[in-house]
């Protein structure tokens, strides 16, 4: 059902009454007022209403314009017709002149119309296409003909002078007509077929109505040849009331059924809002009130012009200004702090969990450390085992010489050094898996040191080919178990002993011994475990290469580790 607000309501009787005033006139002489005069003034008023109103209910500016225009041409058309008859001599040029002036606001509201048309929907910014403007130069070109009659005659033809009981219409006057009809035509099409809404296009006989009627009434004033019918109810209003009338019904229409957005009823509107909002003048007193908002008191507003307040432990009353006054509005932030209260609980014990889970994981990851230093010590131990046996074994026998003693301590000092470095490389084996071939630099340095006790002359160099020099840590611990290995089983043959390490894609151990004189390369077992040789053998088997030659009873021996031993670092 349509539903008319008040303002409408307002603007719909003042019309009926300016209909009733306009038909009594007409058939009432009133002294010192001419009717046409009484009628204008009454269409004049009525008409600068419904432009107020626009003004206040719709919202898109272009739109607004030009509806706004629509109503200035109405009061233009009255304008006209209360000079011509009120203040211009009859049949005169300046008579004639604001006659053809009557079809400035007849041309120019159908151009009104097909642009509000065009700019339902679109921004305020954006701009029409060309071929629109184009319908202005062919409205203004009309206008021009129509109010230069008197030298063309292409629109009002006389017959002999000018004479308005005497003339026909010229062509022009019959492309008004047709620009009329088309343009206030199309104006309504583009305006359904823009509606998406159902229930909006049920309505549509609203619009169509008044279209319907102003086109029947020009059909009989064109009966007539332009003359007023003397008939009943139609005799009463002329040509320019009732079109006026009708193209300002026909956008109300439109605006009622929703073709066109507006705002109307604020005052319901915000009296019926839930939102806790109220409006106060510059002094403080309010003015609207919505039915759920309670009234702070004037200090309260006051404070809150400043900054926002609490009027209650959960109501935050807050304002912004506005033209002529403030605007006050109740936050409810009982939600809020609810959810800010079940947030600081949720975040304390996600915060205790997260304690206890990192206490858990801190004793899990302690528990590993220890288990892996346990296991790492097991094997330290079970290295070291056999050569505290033998060391103890041999070093505190009774009845040992000095020389025998300071031998056997030598030997200690060598097995003790190896044990140490050993330990350290196997540390560093568990961080990476990779070791620094500089370490086993290091590691054979300081047993070679202590050979020198047993009266052995060494020497270690290093060669680096290479900026990485890292390489696989089984293949550093076994070079090194080699080099322990080697020395032990050849303890009281050795009289000089070096070792040349070159560092590049594959780690190469170079060893030159020279051996007492007259003996053979055979030693005994070392404490290692493993025999040298089979310590080399492991080597081979893992694509390393081995070379031994015996010359002069000095040894040279050459172990390749495999290749790509740098590449894996």
């Amino acid at each position: 059902m349509l539903h008319i607000t008040k303002t409408v309501k307002r603007i719909a009787l003042g019309f009926l009454l300016a209909l009733l005033l306009s038909a009594l006139i007409r058939s009432v002489k009133v002294p010192f007022l001419t009717s046409t005069m009484l009628q204008g003034f009454f269409y004049c008023g009525i008409t600068i209403a419904w432009m107020i109103s626009i003004l206040i209910r719709i919202n898109e500016r272009k739109v607004r314009s030009l509806l706004v225009a629509i109503a200035a041409l109405v009061l233009l058309f009255f304008y006209f017709k209360i000079v011509r008859y009120n203040l211009i001599p009859d049949f005169g040029r300046a008579h004639r002149f604001f006659w053809y002036a009557y079809y400035i606001p007849f041309i120019g509201i159908p151009l009104c119309s097909i642009l509000i048309a065009v700019r339902i929907g679109m921004k305020d910014d954006q701009r029409l296409h060309f071929r629109w403007y184009a319908l202005y130069l062919v409205g203004l070109l009309l206008i021009l003909t129509f109010l230069g009659n008197d030298v063309h005659e292409l629109c009002f033809r006389f017959q002999g002078n000018p004479d308005y009981e005497r003339y026909s219409y010229g062509p022009v006057y019959y492309l008004s007509v047709v620009w009329v009809l088309i343009l206030t035509a199309c104006s309504f099409i583009i305006l359904y077929r823009k509606c998406t809404l159902s229930q909006v296009k049920k309505k549509v006989y609203y619009p169509i109505s008044v279209l319907v009627l102003e086109l029947l009434y020009m059909f009989i004033i064109f009966l007539y040849k332009g003359q007023t019918p003397d008939l009943p109810i139609i005799g009463y209003f002329r040509i320019s009331e009732v079109y006026s009338i009708c193209n300002i019904a026909f956008w109300e229409a439109n605006i009622q059924i929703g073709l066109i957005s507006a705002n109307s009823e604020y005052s319901g509107i915000f009296k019926m809002s839930r939102i806790r909002t109220i409006l106060v003048d510059e002094n403080g007193d309010i003015v609207l009130k919505s039915a759920s908002a309670k009234c702070p008191s004037k200090e309260q507003l006051l404070m809150a012009r400043e900054d926002a307040c609490y009027i209650a432990p959960d109501m935050r009353l807050q304002s912004h200004k506005v033209k002529g006054g403030w605007i006050y509005w109740v936050s409810d932030l009982s939600g809020i702090h609810r959810l800010s209260h079940q947030y600081r609980e949720a975040a304390e014990q996600l915060a205790e969990s997260n304690t206890l889970l990192s206490a858990e994981n801190e004793l899990k990851e302690n528990k590993l450390r220890n288990e892996w230093k346990n296991q790492l010590y097991d094997e330290i131990s079970l290295i070291a085992k056999p050569y505290f046996t033998r060391i103890r074994a041999e070093l505190f026998q009774q009845d040992l010489s000095d020389r025998t003693f300071r031998r056997q301590a030598s030997v200690a000092c060598v097995a003790s050094a190896y044990i140490k470095r050993r330990a350290n490389l196997m540390f560093l084996k568990e961080q990476t898996g990779l070791i620094d071939a500089r370490e086993l630099l290091l590691s054979i340095r300081e047993s070679m040191e202590y050979l020198q006790f047993l009266d052995i002359s060494t020497h270690v160099t290093m060669l680096l080919k290479t900026s990485v020099c890292t390489y696989s840590a089984d293949t550093i611990l076994l070079l090194y178990d080699y080099f322990e290995s080697f020395i032990e089983e050849r303890t009281g043959l050795l009289e000089a002993l070096m070792v040349r390490l070159v560092a590049e894609n594959a780690l190469t151990f170079k060893l030159i011994a020279s051996l007492a004189k007259g003996t053979k390369d055979h030693g005994t077992t070392g404490y290692v475990g493993l025999s040298s040789a089979e310590l080399a053998g492991r080597l081979i088997a893992s694509g390393g290469k081995k070379t031994e030659v015996l010359e002069d009873d000095t040894l040279y021996i050459t172990l390749t580790t495999p290749q790509g031993g740098s590449d894996n670092a």
